[in-house]
């Protein structure tokens, strides 16, 4: 059995998605341009690992503590997304910010379930 030829060259990123998920970070979350552009990059192109380091107020405290590891570094690759100028359509970015918002608020109904500790 043949198998399929690959393309050359580097596998192509969807930059556009990252400029959509960071333009509803910030209407949903009121984060600036560079902070949500480093979350949707951490969600799209990362994976998760345990945290290096455990904040002093967090010890012993219930919930999880999450990093992410990306492939290249935050910067250069928010840097290289930033420089493309992608424009976010505005009726996908509202279809985003509905869905983090729900998804926000059924989070906040299971901690609210699980009441005090």
């Amino acid at each position: 059995m043949a198998r399929k030829r690959r393309k050359r060259g580097r596998p192509p990123k969807n930059d556009q998605l990252v400029v959509d998920l960071a333009a509803a970070f910030m209407e949903v979350f009121s984060l600036g341009p560079q902070r949500a552009r480093d979350l949707a990059l951490a969600w799209f192109e990362g994976h998760e690992v345990p945290t290096e380091h455990i904040p002093r107020g967090a010890a012993g405290k219930p919930g999880d503590l999450v990093g992410h590891a990306l492939p290249t570094t935050l910067e250069a690759r928010s840097e290289t997304v930033r420089r493309k100028r992608l424009k976010p359509p505005p009726t996908l970015v509202s279809a985003y910010a509905q869905v983090l918002r729900e998804l926000l608020a059924n989070a906040q109904a299971v901690q609210r379930l699980k009441g005090p500790k």
